[in-house]
């Protein structure tokens, strides 16, 4: 992994892994991230499967705002931090 992910990544899984609980089947990393190559204003690209998800894109990208608020704060360097957006 690269230096600079490595907590984000470690920040977002426990996140993750707290408020989807037992729902939460795979979190994944994938693009230039997950292949270790990112660049300095390299997005993140995940991939989550989660159990009993709300119908309908908005509804899922609000769920996933809680992780955003929870994982985020101590890694912001200014970007957009809406969920279906880079970080």
């Amino acid at each position: 992994m690269h230096p600079v992910y490595d907590q984000l990544l470690t920040d977002v899984r426990a996140a993750c892994e707290a408020h989807y609980g037992s729902r939460l089947v795979a979190l994944a990393v994938f693009g230039s991230v997950g292949r270790g190559t990112p660049q300095p204003d390299s997005d993140v690209d995940l991939l989550l499967i989660v159990e009993g998800l709300p119908n309908g894109r908005l509804p899922r990208m609000a769920e996933f705002q809680a992780i955003v608020q929870s994982a985020l704060p101590r890694h912001d360097r200014g970007r957009n931090h809406s969920a279906g957006r880079s970080w």
